[in-house]
């Protein structure tokens, strides 16, 4: 009876560590971090960004539509400086989440005739402290899904929006 018990408990033992063994060898990939997305997502200061990425028009590649989702942790604006190539621009950030590559909200800049499908080095910093660079990648407006995500006829500065924004609340007071 006892050596019946004893097998049972060698072979409950056995079975359990069969059923659970190979998660020691195998690392889980639930733990490994990586970007889901197109884009690339990193932090500066107080602000994060998110999938950012460029989109060039097929027609016209010497201009590129930066998306990306900025996530200003702070209570206050920051100034976040971005550039890209050669250019760089002033994108100022109200405390919450700033969404830009939409046709009504896009940071359109010259770019020296980006290959879609490579990269190009962008780096990112707030109110002048550390910059973050990252490679983000370049699609075309002919990718499915990036049509409408290209730059517009006329590139929109993302500070002169906030200034019309800001005197339209000051005129409706």
């Amino acid at each position: 009876m006892k050596l019946r018990l004893v097998a049972a408990a060698i072979a409950g033992l056995a079975l359990a560590i069969g059923l659970t063994g190979c998660n020691m060898l195998t690392p889980q990939a639930t733990t490994n971090q990586y970007n889901p997305g197109d884009g690339l997502n990193g932090e500066t200061g107080e602000v994060a960004f998110r999938n950012a990425l460029l989109v060039v028009d097929a027609d016209d590649p010497s201009r590129g539509s930066l998306n990306v989702t900025f996530i200003n942790e702070s209570d206050s604006p920051q100034q976040m400086s971005v550039q890209v190539g050669d250019q760089q621009v002033q994108i100022p950030l109200q405390p919450g989440v700033s969404v830009f590559g939409y046709q009504d909200n896009q940071i359109v800049l010259p770019v020296d005739n980006p290959v879609a499908g490579s990269t190009m080095t962008a780096a990112f910093a707030v109110d002048g402290g550390e910059s973050v660079t990252i490679d983000i990648q370049v699609f075309s407006t002919e990718a499915i899904g990036y049509e409408d995500l290209g730059p517009t006829p006329d590139p929109v500065d993302p500070s002169e929006d906030e200034q019309a924004e800001d005197e339209q609340t000051e005129d409706e007071q």
